[in-house]
């Protein structure tokens, strides 16, 4: 009965109780360990990508940072190490682009991937993901603050998608450039790739048709 389930888990967690404070003294440290060692691997791609600073690709992303009123500078490089466009950085954010992409890209898809990235550094979303993982670390051990954090990082990603929905006003053609993404990396092989969240594709997808719909 319920009453007996509620009984045997306050008894339960009575038991548990003098332990929880040495479960949070273990716990958090290296929580705030496996979070130091995803920003040294951002660092790492970062310090790893060849930069464009000339070319077509180049002048598009300076374009559509325009566009978007984002006054900070966005680097811009490729790097052998990731097998989607990433994002690192904060206070000077830099996109990395697998090499591929390139010369297997067209050029709406470029931009339509930049126009993406460049949403997070217009929403400062990098230092929103910081702050989460900083949460987390000091929270982990509560299950709400994961259900939570993972609806937020699922937002921001819809936000950014519907950015670009919204400049180009093809999100078809936006979802199959997401599509098209997700296959080019499942066949390049294992790679290195450093991102602070990414979301399962298909949730995605759906939220970017639906737009179409109401259009």
């Amino acid at each position: 009965s319920p009453t007996f389930t509620s009984q045997v888990f306050s008894t339960h967690l009575a038991r548990l109780a003098p332990h929880l404070p040495w479960l949070w003294l273990i716990g958090t440290p290296l929580t705030f360990a496996w979070l130091a060692l995803g920003l040294a691997g951002a660092e790492r791609l970062r310090l790893r990508g060849e930069p464009i600073v000339t070319g077509p690709v180049r002048t598009a992303c300076d374009r559509l940072r325009e566009s978007l009123g984002i006054t900070r500078e966005v680097a811009l490089a490729t790097c052998e190490r990731i097998a989607t466009p990433v994002l690192v950085g904060i206070v000077r954010p830099i996109i990395l682009l697998p090499p591929a992409m390139l010369s297997g890209s067209t050029p709406d898809e470029l931009e339509m991937v930049l126009l993406h990235e460049l949403a997070h550094v217009r929403r400062w979303d990098n230092l929103v993901n910081l702050a989460q993982r900083i949460v987390e670390a000091v929270l982990f051990f509560h299950p709400v603050v994961w259900l939570v954090s993972h609806w937020v990082r699922q937002e921001r990603e819809a936000c950014c998608d519907a950015l670009v929905v919204a400049h180009t006003n093809e999100p078809h053609r936006y979802a199959e450039t997401l599509v098209h993404l997700a296959a080019r990396a499942r066949f390049s092989g294992p790679q290195m790739a450093s991102t602070l969240g990414r979301h399962p594709l298909t949730v995605r997808i759906r939220r970017i048709l639906r737009m179409e719909d109401e259009e």
